[in-house]
């Protein structure tokens, strides 16, 4: 391992820690700057996110700011990312330092940084992600240096994007970002997307549940917790989460946590039993994640196109999350930026096209329709599929 290089700076009053999560130190205060810092693997979570054992206040020692190009090595692999306070990609598939909440992780925009590092695999049965080989964290030593400055500058200030604060004038609907699907020749009010109604993690479960009576919603798909991890939410709740519960307790809701990986086998593979319950009586079915955007997102675009939905309104409706969440201006710089990114990145890459005006109708019928009987289902089902969710 390198030996640092330290560089002693006395701070005269207020100095930045070159984050934008700055804080204020004393004129007594020193602040050390390193050329790397090393740390380990912490663990993994369910999404394949990869946890270091580093605090913030270690990190800034490297004078790294939001948008600076880092390269992460995990043993003898090496990786070249952005460094940001939130997974605002800058294309399908690219990695990025993540500080949330003051945690370091490893992340992977729609996929799952843990398998694509080749570190780790994914266990379908446990729906975790082990170690390859009976490895183990300290086979890969962690190390972080600053690649080049302000690299990602421009396209991490375009897409840095805040959730919306609840307020009067915002409809129950637009906080939780709950909606029917609709596009194509879908069935109006037949299915439904949202945010999680018993995940609070960025504060809609509340009301995202309070609409499961409201719209007389009758199944539920949660694409984002097992049934033990939906038992321990729950527990936890502080609000009254009874709408949902009560479904469980009818056997009406199916858990089926998704991988991030949207355009993975196994993400497909995920979809068969959730697409199955559409060949039964069931109505008014809603599906969630945890904010609703991503995987809710990818399913939701995938039975639009079953439906025969155009890819503008595939894209509008993948969009409207951003819209709902986020505030973001439909057409504006930054939706246009995210809007490209985004669900522009993932259809031109699972139709292997290299231009929008490629994906006509057909094409991304034909490319579901080959992905989705890979997956299991037969053209049989999916024939029947595409009779039960449209008018």
């Amino acid at each position: 391992m390198k030996k640092y290089i330290l560089l002693s700076l006395i701070s005269i009053g207020l100095l930045s820690l070159g984050s934008c999560n700055s804080s204020r130190i004393s004129s007594t205060s020193i602040i050390t700057s390193v050329q790397e810092i090393t740390t380990s693997i912490n663990g993994v979570d369910k999404k394949g996110n990869v946890f270091l054992n580093l605090g913030i206040s270690s990190l800034n020692n490297l004078n790294v700011v939001y948008g600076d190009e880092v390269e992460v090595s995990l043993g003898d692999l090496k990786f070249k990312m952005p460094y940001a306070d939130t997974l605002t990609c800058v294309g399908y598939g690219n990695n990025v330092l993540i500080n949330s909440e003051n945690s370091l992780s490893l992340r992977a925009c729609y996929e799952a940084f843990a398998f694509n590092s080749g570190i780790f695999y994914y266990d379908s049965n446990f729906k975790t992600y082990e170690y390859r080989d009976n490895k183990g964290p300290n086979d890969y030593p962690v190390t972080i240096r600053i690649s080049e400055k302000g690299k990602y500058k421009e396209d991490y200030e375009s897409t840095h994007i805040a959730l919306i604060e609840n307020s009067p004038s915002i409809s129950k609907e637009v906080y939780s970002n709950f909606r029917p699907l609709s596009g194509g020749n879908l069935k109006e009010n037949f299915l439904f997307r949202s945010s999680s109604p018993i995940d609070d993690s960025i504060n809609r479960a509340q009301t995202a549940n309070s609409l499961l009576s409201q719209y007389n919603i009758k199944y539920v798909w949660n694409l984002s917790d097992t049934a033990n991890e939906a038992d321990f939410t729950i527990s936890k709740a502080q609000f009254d989460v009874t709408n949902y519960t009560s479904l469980m307790k009818n056997n009406s809701v199916l858990f089926n946590q998704l991988a991030s990986e949207v355009l993975s086998d196994s993400f497909f593979i995920g979809l068969k039993p959730l697409f199955e319950t559409l060949l039964t009586d069931k109505e008014n079915i809603m599906f969630h994640c945890d904010a609703g955007r991503n995987r809710t997102g990818m399913v939701a675009a995938l039975l639009m196109a079953i439906g025969g939905a155009s890819y503008e309104e595939i894209a509008a409706d993948y969009m409207l999350s951003y819209i709902n969440l986020n505030g973001v201006e439909i057409n504006s710089n930054i939706y246009n930026h995210i809007k490209k990114n985004t669900i522009d990145s993932i259809f031109l890459k699972m139709t292997s096209k290299s231009s929008l005006e490629e994906l006509t109708k057909e094409t991304i019928q034909t490319e579901v329709n080959s992905r989705l009987l890979k997956a299991g289902l037969t053209q049989e089902k999916l024939d029947n599929i595409k009779i039960a969710i449209s008018k």
